[in-house]
């Protein structure tokens, strides 16, 4: 991964803890801070301080984007590389690192393969008001069933599927 500049020191260390988290929990997976562009498959990017994560200007009352994770596919279907934009913060404020590092967790939980929860009290949730800080065992169950070929069963790439198509 590669931590693009716009952010703070502050802002990218509440990254590296993220990343870190989901780092320690679940074997054979190893994140790497690159310093080079061409050699990150995953980028993290800061938007401007007036803006969410959609390059769109707050409104009062309108739901703010804090993070958006983008998925770049080769030629085959298979994912070349992701971008991940995170809020610098709200209306000129930024977030407090705790919950910069929440929105980056949850962040690179799509990075991994899970999309949001549909319940409240999991760090998937759509919102963060009602998600979890931490890491929970459905979430780490998810990443493996998600990525089994790469993280569990090591060594056994994918395939591409003998039918062209799904009924």
């Amino acid at each position: 991964y590669k931590i693009s500049d716009g952010g703070d020191e502050d802002s990218k260390q509440s990254v590296r803890n993220a990343i870190q988290d989901w780092d320690l929990l679940i074997d054979n997976l190893i994140f790497v801070e690159k310093q080079d562009d061409s050699e990150a498959d995953v980028e993290i990017v800061f938007s401007d301080g007036d803006e969410d994560a959609n390059d769109e200007e707050f409104d009062y009352g309108a739901p703010i984007a804090a993070g958006k994770t983008e998925f770049r596919f080769d030629n085959t279907g298979f994912i070349d590389s992701i971008e991940v934009t995170l809020s610098g913060g709200i209306f000129g404020s930024g977030f407090h690192n705790s919950e910069l590092e929440q929105i980056a967790r949850h962040e690179i939980g799509h990075v991994l393969g899970l999309g949001h929860a549909n319940f409240d009290g999991s760090l998937m949730s759509e919102s963060t008001d009602g998600g979890a800080e931490n890491i929970s065992a459905c979430e780490i169950n998810g990443v493996l069933a998600a990525n089994y070929w790469k993280l569990v069963a090591v060594g056994n790439n994918p395939e591409y599927p003998e039918a062209n198509f799904v009924v």
